[in-house]
């Protein structure tokens, strides 16, 4: 079962498996498969998943404080 961060963004037919762990602030492109690790703070692009040193969180996810 993967485990998966705070503020992740998982894109349209995104799918993750295994036993990885995906960290924080992390963007997920649509269709990428993801079968390793992903450190915080990274982008992981399709089709071959290619995980680039970027975050790219804040363009999808915006918290909403009270």
């Amino acid at each position: 079962m993967p485990k998966i961060g705070n503020n992740v963004f998982m894109g349209p037919g995104a799918c993750v498996f295994g036993n990885i762990t995906i960290g924080n602030h992390v963007t997920i492109g649509g269709n990428a498969v993801v079968t390793d690790d992903v450190p915080d703070f990274h982008t992981v692009l399709s089709p071959e998943s290619t995980v680039i040193n970027k975050d790219l969180s804040s363009f999808y996810i915006h918290n909403i404080d009270n």
